[in-house]
């Protein structure tokens, strides 16, 4: 977080210019990035405003930001959701909506998985972010790098 396009010279992160994975244009340097999946394991990652959380990050880049809203359990009946989510996203090509709602279910521990997504169509609609949250499959083609997401779309799920 040293080297933002605020300049090397501070580490003080300011999120009103901070994002994460855009590709090209000023936030790009000097470091482009690739982000395009982001798994916050951690309390209220995405949590109760998702939109005013983490609309800066999505505007340019990340295709999803998955988390927790509110407390989340650290514990032994937790650690397998990140590999669960790959397991649903990745080797049964389900949605990410989908394999995430799966990954933070469990039978002991009562997590509220969240996500937003941002729209994937350049002067998209809301309609358009609630088509991604809820479809958007790791074999879409990210969006393009120049596109500003407009609408955000968020979802939750107690497991």
């Amino acid at each position: 977080m040293c080297h933002t396009a605020n300049g090397p010279s501070t580490c003080t992160l300011d999120v009103e210019h901070t994002r994460l994975g855009e590709r090209s244009g000023y936030y790009a340097t000097p470091n482009n990035g690739d982000l395009r999946w982001m798994i916050w394991g951690t309390c209220y990652s995405v949590d109760t405003l998702p939109g005013e959380q983490w609309g800066q990050t999505l505007a340019r880049g990340p295709d999803a930001v998955m988390g927790y809203r509110g407390l989340s359990a650290d514990s032994s009946y937790t650690d397998e959701v990140a590999e669960d989510f790959a397991e649903e996203a990745w080797g049964a090509n389900d949605t990410i909506k989908a394999s995430w709602f799966y990954a933070v279910e469990d039978w002991w521990i009562d997590d509220v998985g969240s996500l937003i997504v941002p729209s994937r169509v350049v002067g998209g609609t809301g309609a358009d972010a609630m088509s991604a949250r809820d479809n958007l499959k790791r074999t879409w083609a990210r969006r393009a790098a120049t596109q500003d997401a407009a609408f955000l779309a968020s979802a939750f799920h107690s497991g």
